[in-house]
């Protein structure tokens, strides 16, 4: 497991993007280190500014530096600070999203948004109605739907493997989400 936060910018006069060549050139792990040790503390702090929870924080911390060998042979960072930062980002907004995706609302709560849709009963809704109903959607509504629900896959990874941008997944994804509703809902379901 990597070192948490440590005493931020090391001693080096290399920059950024002479680190990410020499990993790449001999993948020695000694050059994410020097990047933690650059940037762990940053991170955590913007993790926190979302995610609002210290171990939260760190281990987001500890999981984006984990998979930085992967990344950085996937990408072509030409401002790591920056990069770094978005992917930070996107982490904590897909955590905040699958922690809110089971969040239970009690049945006294009230709606506040008057053009609300009705919940379906998803117990008596089949599989073969929700396959039927995903169906329907628009194919990059439908792609977005499949690849986060069902496989589970990130705001990142849909943007990767899609070509979309993040926005367009979110997009593509809460829009999908409300039309399906909106079908299960009026079908009678």
């Amino acid at each position: 497991m990597w070192r948490f936060l440590k005493s931020g910018r090391s001693q080096g006069s290399e920059t950024d993007i002479e680190i990410i060549a020499a990993f790449k050139r001999d993948k020695n792990l000694r050059h994410i280190a020097v990047l933690y040790d650059r940037y762990a503390q940053i991170l955590f702090a913007a993790c926190m500014k979302y995610l609002r929870d210290e171990e939260e924080s760190k281990d987001a911390v500890s999981r984006i530096f984990e998979k930085l060998p992967e990344d950085l042979t996937r990408f072509e960072i030409k401002q790591f600070n920056s990069w770094l930062h978005r992917v930070g980002y996107n982490y904590c907004m897909s955590a905040l999203e699958n922690k809110n995706r089971f969040k239970v609302v009690h049945p006294d709560d009230t709606i506040s948004d008057v053009d609300e849709i009705a919940e379906p009963d998803y117990a008596s809704i089949t599989d073969e109605q929700l396959r039927e109903a995903i169906n329907k959607l628009e194919e990059h509504q439908r792609n977005c739907i499949e690849l986060f629900f069902f496989k589970e896959n990130s705001y990142t990874d849909i943007a990767l493997k899609t070509g979309y941008s993040l926005i367009q997944v979110k997009s593509y994804l809460q829009n999908g989400k409300r039309n399906l509703k909106l079908m299960l809902t009026t079908n009678g379901h």
